[in-house]
């Protein structure tokens, strides 16, 4: 989900499953914009890695699953 400043928060789980990109925050960004990850399970004592991917002087995000 992504949220800019003031605005509704934008489900875009559906763009990652497609492996489209997703505009992390907006193309300038201001104080306030956020991205919000949730989980389908729980990882305790396991690390998280995120892969993000800048284009354009934009932040992209493409999330990857298990080969």
């Amino acid at each position: 989900m992504v949220q800019h400043r003031g605005k509704q928060v934008v489900d875009r789980t559906h763009d990652l499953a497609e492996g489209n990109h997703v505009m992390c925050f907006a193309e300038s960004p201001d104080p306030g914009d956020s991205m919000l990850f949730g989980l389908t399970a729980a990882v305790p004592h396991c690390a998280l890695a995120l892969e993000l991917d800048s284009r354009g002087g934009s932040a992209p995000f493409r999330a990857t699953g298990p080969g």
